[in-house]
Formats: structure tokens, C-alpha cells, sequence
């Protein structure tokens, strides 16, 4: 009887241990079933990334989405920004051979794109060509147009011919004018209603009122490009073999100012009174005031053009050879964007006051990268040569103008 007894306690103790075991296995079934099905419902986590990663990349993920050729800023209420409309490639438009730098007329609306493979002028209205104007006969170096709001006139140098100067009015050429060795980057000046033209093979600046030309003036060597200042009312003029910049009264030179090695270019800032002048040769941005330097500012490898962001107030400097944009306040950078990771190839650069962005291309990558502040908040991909981008009030587009050298080119516009 107590050998009995034995045996059913036994017995009642293993069944116990056996439902304690099948309760502990289901505890744990169901506690790990929620975190796999969590894991799996949200596609954003990346098993490849360390788990103290992961919230900073799902984060990453909603604050822009950007597609092939469109950009869309995503409604997120983490910062008291606006949101603004989604960025596309509205239209592509067949220009003539390697185009280059474009310009805006505000008289007629028209943009104006020097093609020098083609030696014309393609004269796009809206998203369309309305002209091809023969600029010149034979080879051509075709870089820049100028627009003069007093006549109405556009003003396209040409290296290539060494001494013209063409004038365009509307869609047709109203005079060619002789001015020194190769002519480049020019600029006018609505204080006068002169038209200021570097000669970069004689060392001098020519002087153009209508069609005709009123001086010329003896600046540094290699005169490169050249800026107007509304402030004094002065011109600067960059003289790239010199190190120097010739600044310009009317007709006279009322002073030379030593910046660094290789000046490109120089842009100025409204709201300081600051001309900004990139140095290629030295990495830096010399910045000055009337005829003086007050500052040297460091930046990325081979500077070249820079843009004036009204909105901010910031200097957007195109770093040619490290793949950046060096953004400028007063005499401090307060940002080095990277607009690409690799091989690079930055120039001009345009400001867009309808929302603020700044539009960076790269011919290399075949991108346009946008800058707002100083964060890249999209990327517009178009797979072709992007190498400058111009900015037209009248509708709100941004020109993009695709070099594409020995080949017709095209301008993508981007808009709303």
C-alpha cells in the first residue's frame, strides 16, 4: 500500500513537471512573436546596420524622398521650416553645340545660351527655342551674355573671333563691336549704362555704350571677369595672371587690389557691401571693402564662382576640385557642403529667391544638388553634363545648361 502510494506521488510529480515545462515554452513563444512581427512590419530597419544605428537611419529616410529626376520634401513636422513644393524636370530643350552659360533678359523674358560649337545663340521663351541667332562666322569661343536693362541689348563676347563683341536685340544682331584680345566674362553697369569687357589678351577693359566703345582701360594681367557694385558703384575686375583686382570708376582705375593667386571671380553681397573673389590658385576667398582687403577666408580646392543667397545672406562658393560648396558669412565660412561623394566638377552656381534653394551642378556626375542653408536637401538627376544653372524671375524656372562639348546640347528647366 505505501509502495502504491509512492509510486502515485511520483507519478503526480511528473505530470507536474511536465505542464510547468509546456507553460514556460509557451510564456516564451509568445513573448518573442511581437518583436518579430515589429521587425518585419517595418521595412525601414536595415539587418546590416548595428542596432544603435538604426533609429538615426529610419529617421534619414523620411526627411526628403528623391526620385530620378524629381524632388519631394516630405510633410514632417520635426523642424518649423515650411514645406516647399516638390522640384522636378518640367522640360528638356535641344540647344545648339557645347552650350555654356545663359543669361536672363528681363525686357522680353527671353533667356539667352551661348552655343560656341554652333556659333549661336539659342533664344528659349517658356520651354521653348524661339530663335538660333549667328552670332559669328567660323570658330567661336562663345562663354557668357550680358543683358543691359537701360537698351534692352544682350552682349556676347566672343574669345574665339579675339575682338567681338556682338550685341542681340530680341533675336537679332544689331552690331558687332571690335574691343581688345579675347573678350570674356562681362558685366554691366546700370549707374552709367556702360558695358564692361575684360580683355584677357591685351590687359585691358573695354568700355561699351550701345555699340560702340567709349574706353579702354589698362587693368592687371589676364583680366578674367568682372562685377558691379551697387553700393559705390564701382567695377571690379578680376586679373587672373596678376593676383590682383583692378577696381574701376567710369573709365579710370581708382585702384588695385592684391588678393590671392589666381583670381576667377568676384560677386557681390548687397547686404554687407562685401565683393567676394575667389582665388583658384590659393584655395581661399579674399574679400573686400572699396578698395581694400578685410579678409581671407579658407575654402575647398580650386574655387570657383560664387552666388549671393539674398534670403540668408550667405556666400555659396563652387569648389571645383574637392566636391563642395564653402558657404560664407561676413568673413567666416559657417559650412562646407558636400554635394557629391568622388570625382567632381562644380562652377556656377544659381540662387533662386522663389524658395530659397541654391542650385549647385555637376557636369561630372550628371546631378544638380540643392542647398537650402546649408544642408543638401535634393538631388535633381538628369544623366547628362549639367554645367551652369540661371535663374528666370519672370516665371520661376531654373536653367540648366548641359555642356555636352561636340554634340547639341540641352537645357533641362526645373520647376514646381
Amino acid at each position: 500500500m505505501a509502495q502504491t502510494k509512492k509510486l502515485s506521488n511520483g507519478l503526480i510529480a511528473g505530470i507536474a513537471v511536465v505542464i510547468v515545462i509546456v507553460v514556460l515554452v509557451a510564456i516564451l513563444h509568445h513573448t518573442s512573436s511581437p518583436a518579430t512581427a515589429s521587425t518585419t512590419a517595418n521595412p525601414a530597419v536595415n539587418s546590416s546596420i548595428p542596432m544603435h544605428n538604426q533609429s538615426a537611419t529610419i529617421k534619414a529616410t523620411t526627411t526628403i524622398s528623391v526620385t530620378s529626376s524629381i524632388i519631394q520634401q516630405n510633410q514632417s513636422t520635426t523642424t518649423n521650416h515650411t514645406t516647399a513644393s516638390p522640384i522636378s524636370v518640367i522640360a528638356n530643350i535641344t540647344v545648339g553645340l557645347g552650350p555654356y552659360f545663359a543669361t536672363y533678359d528681363s525686357g522680353n523674358g527671353y533667356i539667352y545660351v551661348p552655343d560656341p560649337g554652333s556659333d549661336t545663340i539659342s533664344v528659349i521663351s517658356g520651354t521653348s527655342v524661339v530663335s538660333n541667332v549667328t552670332v559669328t562666322a567660323g570658330y567661336s569661343v562663345l562663354r557668357s551674355a550680358t543683358y543691359d536693362s537701360g537698351n534692352g541689348y544682350v552682349y556676347v563676347p566672343d574669345p574665339g573671333s579675339n575682338t567681338t563683341v556682338s550685341v542681340i536685340s530680341g533675336t537679332s544682331v544689331v552690331g558687332n563691336v571690335t574691343v581688345g584680345y579675347s573678350p570674356l566674362f562681362a558685366t554691366y553697369d546700370p549707374g552709367n549704362g556702360y558695358i564692361y569687357v575684360p580683355d584677357q589678351g591685351s590687359n585691358t577693359v573695354s568700355v561699351i555704350s550701345g555699340t560702340s566703345v567709349v574706353g579702354t582701360i589698362a587693368v592687371g594681367s589676364n583680366p578674367y571677369s568682372a562685377t558691379y557694385d551697387s553700393g559705390n558703384g564701382y567695377i571690379y575686375v578680376t586679373n587672373y595672371g596678376s593676383n590682383t583686382v583692378s577696381v574701376i570708376s567710369g573709365t579710370s582705375v581708382v585702384g588695385n587690389v592684391t588678393v590671392g593667386y589666381s583670381p576667377l571671380s568676384a560677386t557681390y553681397d548687397s547686404g554687407n557691401g562685401y565683393i567676394y573673389v575667389t582665388n583658384y590658385g590659393s584655395n581661399t576667398v579674399s574679400v573686400i571693402s572699396g578698395t581694400s582687403v578685410v579678409g581671407n577666408v579658407t575654402v575647398g580646392y580650386f574655387p570657383q564662382f560664387a552666388t549671393y543667397d539674398s534670403g540668408n545672406g550667405y556666400i555659396y562658393v563652387t569648389n571645383y576640385g574637392s566636391g563642395t560648396v564653402s558657404v560664407i558669412s561676413g568673413t567666416s565660412v559657417v559650412g562646407n557642403v558636400t554635394v557629391t561623394v568622388g570625382y567632381s566638377v562644380l562652377r556656377y552656381a544659381t540662387y533662386d529667391p522663389g524658395n530659397g534653394y541654391v542650385y549647385v551642378p555637376n557636369q561630372y556626375s550628371g546631378q544638380v544638388a540643392v542647398i537650402s542653408g546649408t544642408s543638401v536637401v535634393g538631388t535633381v538627376t538628369d544623366k547628362s553634363s549639367p554645367e551652369s544653372a540661371t535663374y528666370d524671375p519672370g516665371n520661376g524656372y531654373v536653367y540648366v545648361v548641359n555642356l555636352n562639348p561636340g554634340h547639341f546640347g540641352t537645357i533641362f528647366v526645373l520647376g514646381s
